[in-house]
C-alpha cells in the first residue's frame, strides 16, 4: 500500500512565519503533526509506504536529514524504515529503532543513505512500515518538522546501527 502526499520545499527562512538560519530546508506540509495509521490485519497488506512527493528538490547542499517523530500511546512501530529516493530511481533505506510515545528529534546524515549518488534532484521521502518488523501489529505514530539540515547534530538514539 503505497499513500502519498505531494509538498512544496521552501526555504526555512519563510517557513510558517518562522525566521531561521539560511542552513536548513523545511518541507511545507501542514500546521500538524502528519498522522500515520497503520493495521496490519492477515487479510491486509504487509507493508504500508507513506510517499512524501517532493517537486525535484537540490538537497546536495545539506548533510543531514531531519524530522521529529513519536508514537502513540495505544501502539506505535518499533522500527521504521525511511527511503529518499531522487529523479534517477536511485532508492537508499535507513532503519530506525527504538521509537518511544514521546518526541524525539532524529537527524540522520544524507552519507548513510549509501545507495544515492545524486542528492541534486530528490523527488521522495517515505516512511515505510513492515509486518514482520512491528511487535505492536496496529497503531500510529505521528511526523512533523521534516526537512535538511547542514548543522551537525548528533543522531537520535534512535538509530539502528546494526543496518
Amino acid at each position: 500500500v503505497i499513500i502519498g502526499l505531494i509538498v512544496g520545499a521552501i526555504n526555512s527562512r519563510s517557513f510558517k512565519g518562522r525566521v531561521k538560519a539560511n542552513n536548513s530546508l523545511q518541507l511545507a506540509l501542514n500546521y500538524y503533526p502528519l498522522r500515520i495509521n497503520y493495521d496490519f490485519q492477515k487479510d491486509r497488506p504487509q507493508v504500508l509506504d507513506f510517499a512524501i512527493n517532493l517537486p525535484e528538490t537540490d538537497v546536495s547542499k545539506y548533510s543531514n536529514l531531519e524530522f521529529s517523530l513519536k508514537g502513540a500511546k495505544k501502539g506505535y512501530p518499533q522500527r521504521l524504515k525511511i527511503t529518499l529516493e531522487n529523479k534517477r530511481k536511485e532508492k537508499s533505506s535507513y532503519y530506525l529503532s527504538n521509537l518511544t510515545t514521546h518526541w524525539q528529534k532524529v537527524s540522520i546524515p544524507l552519507s548513510d543513505f549509501k545507495g544515492l549518488t545524486d542528492l541534486s534532484n530528490l523527488n521522495k521521502i517515505s516512511f515505510c512500515l513492515e509486518a514482520w518488523n512491528l511487535n505492536n501489529k496496529t497503531g500510529s505514530f505521528l511526523v512533523e518538522d521534516i526537512g535538511f539540515s547542514t548543522q551537525n547534530r548528533p543522531l537520535n538514539p534512535a538509530k539502528d546501527s546494526s543496518l
